[in-house]
């Protein structure tokens, strides 16, 4: 990032976080929009002050207590489930589960019949360019394959298939960190990128 002072680009972002910058970040990254936010401290005198100036100017105010309200109410819950016969796995099922306040559904795929104790587990983040495109900017398709297939070949286990697309960051983000990368190498770092 040409322009900015080299001091500038070599500090990590989350050293210089306050509470306020962390939950602004938050709420952005909550909405799957660019990490990144303008927090400006408006010097209100108290609460009351900046809830009328907020009135008057037909701005929303939040409360951090919200976010974190939201956050605990964000209770996964069993929806349904099937039995799921797959290419290298005939024995296997599906369970998908939901938050009751709207966020997209994940899936605990069950691959054999894997023992209660000791049971492997795959935390595999959904990847639309990888997963169902075969994109050849990631390896998630294969790595999600393969996890099929040697927990077949072993006594089974569980792969939880998480729709946090690109670990979060959402499929806009993530395509902008592909042209990123495309341009800049793939060493973009991220602290340019934000995520």
């Amino acid at each position: 990032m040409s322009g900015l002072p080299e001091e500038a680009r070599s500090v990590p972002v989350e050293d210089s976080l306050s509470p306020l910058d962390s939950l602004a970040i938050d709420l952005v990254k909550m909405a799957k929009l660019l990490p990144s936010a303008l927090v400006i401290d408006m010097g209100f005198g108290n609460i009351e002050e900046m809830y009328d100036w907020c009135k008057c100017n037909g701005i929303l105010h939040l409360a951090g207590k919200a976010l974190t309200d939201y956050t605990q109410e964000y209770v996964l819950q069993e929806v349904c489930r099937s039995d799921l016969y797959l290419q290298d796995s005939l024995k296997s099922k599906i369970i998908v589960y939901r938050s009751k306040i709207g966020e997209p559904e994940h899936y605990a795929i069950v691959i054999g019949e894997p023992a209660i104790e000791n049971i492997v587990v795959r935390l595999h983040s959904s990847c639309y360019t990888g997963d169902l495109l075969g994109s050849l900017s990631c390896d998630c398709r294969s790595q999600l394959l393969t996890a099929v297939k040697l927990l077949a070949e072993q006594a089974g286990g569980i792969i939880l298939y998480i729709s946090q697309e690109g670990r979060g960051i959402g499929l806009a983000n993530k395509i902008r960190a592909y042209s990123l990368q495309m341009q800049n190498s793939l060493d973009t770092e991220w602290m340019l990128t934000g995520f």
